[in-house]
């Protein structure tokens, strides 16, 4: 009806083209909202379009998602809290460790699409967990290693001469970590971590191949069960020795 409108103002005078003008410059002025939906029967009108929210917010297509994202940033926020108290930075470097802090939480709200580290084309839902949950295990592992620093009574082991707990060797490597975590922005800007799926795939599947001797994996799902499996023959083959022993 509108298009009908305009083709036949457009073949009227002078008048009419004015009119049409004034109905085009009347519809790129209508308002348009978007229901963003909070709670069951709760519903938040938005004043965006749906593509206008869509570059400024990401969308999950589940509750999970919304759920992970969420327990994510906590844990961000928890453990960025928990080393800002324990005084490892100072100075310049506590606002750009917020800066990496805020750089994690707002990834979870709007990643960068394509992402260095993505292996495919388009939207990539995984890449969107892939800074939070680096930065969650690299401040357990300051947390751990600051923790190993600070205690005395360690076990001797040594190879090659070169002593392998003590808290020296732990305070560089928290040290390192610490500095790797400030790099963060970097890192991913370049894409030299992969995303978290491919990592964790590979972890598992070298240490089902180092320790058990298993073999190589297809994804994570595969790596996580052959791990398990080993796991439970080694677990039953104990089980089995232990009580033969006795």
């Amino acid at each position: 009806m509108r298009i009908r409108r305009y083709s036949e103002a457009r073949q009227g005078g002078a008048g009419d083209r004015e009119a049409a003008v004034k109905i085009v410059e009347d519809q790129s002025k209508c308002r348009q909202s978007y229901r963003l939906w909070i709670l069951p029967g709760k519903w938040m009108e938005i004043q965006y379009n749906r593509l206008a929210l869509l570059t400024l917010l990401d969308r999950n297509q589940e509750i999970g998602e919304n759920v992970l994202a969420v327990c994510l940033a906590i844990l961000v926020a928890l453990l960025g809290f928990t080393l800002l108290n324990q005084g490892h930075f100072k100075d310049i470097s506590v606002f750009h460790f917020c800066l990496v802090i805020a750089s994690c939480q707002y990834s979870l709200l709007k990643s960068a699409q394509p992402d260095p580290a993505s292996p495919v084309h388009g939207h990539n839902r995984i890449v969107v967990y892939s800074r939070s949950i680096y930065f969650s295990i690299c401040c357990g592992l300051v947390w751990v290693l600051d923790l190993g620093s600070k205690c005395t009574r360690l076990p001797t082991s040594t190879l090659y001469g070169f002593r392998l707990l003590s808290p020296e060797n732990f305070a560089t490597a928290r040290d390192f970590i610490i500095g790797f975590t400030q790099c963060f922005p970097v890192i991913f800007l370049m894409g030299l971590l992969p995303q978290i799926n491919t990592f964790l795939t590979y972890l598992l599947e070298q240490v089902d191949m180092h320790i058990f001797g298993g073999s190589a994996a297809t994804g994570l799902l595969s790596s996580l069960y052959g791990l398990c499996r080993s796991l439970l023959a080694v677990s039953l083959l104990y089980a089995l020795c232990i009580g033969t022993v006795k």
